[in-house]
């Protein structure tokens, strides 16, 4: 399911990261409703778990504005505060990661832009994350290759 997609020009803007003009991150994740994917979404640093991510169980794509992308279920059009991380809310662009369990995780060089917490979606995709209370991470390259880039990582905590 596509969870997000952020402009180029919104992402230097707001979390200084250059993925170039006219292009877009575009977030994917699993989201099975009726069924339990929690494992196929988190990090929390085992080895296994980034695998399994990076096996496209979640996926960023830097690439090229362009058409709608969509598949039969969608998630409605959803607004962020862009502000640096920290403080009491948990959705932000920008800044450090506010992490809910490892603070410590190996992410190869990508530079943190965005968390989403899940109860900030709206009401029918509160389970997106597939607990109310997940938090949503996205990683992007510091600098994003030429076509499609897929190096970027989305990944999800509980508590």
């Amino acid at each position: 399911m596509l969870a997000a997609s952020l402009p180029a020009a919104f992402l230097t803007e707001h979390a200084g990261i250059a993925i170039g003009a006219g292009r877009v991150a575009s977030v994917f994740t699993t989201y099975a409703p009726g069924t339990y994917y929690l494992d196929a979404i988190t990090y929390d640093g085992d080895p296994a778990e980034l695998a399994l991510l990076r096996s496209g169980t979640t996926q960023v794509l830097v690439h090229a504005a362009g058409t709608l992308v969509h598949g039969a279920l969608e998630l409605p059009a959803h607004g962020l505060h862009a502000r640096t991380g920290g403080g009491d809310a948990l959705s932000f662009i920008g800044g450090a990661p506010d992490w809910l369990q490892n603070e410590d995780l190996d992410l190869g060089g990508l530079a943190f832009a965005w968390q989403i917490d899940g109860g900030d979606l709206p009401k029918p995709l509160r389970g997106l994350f597939f607990l109310a209370d997940g938090v949503g991470y996205l990683y992007l390259p510091a600098q994003a290759a030429e076509g499609i880039d897929r190096s970027g990582l989305f990944f999800v905590q509980v508590t």
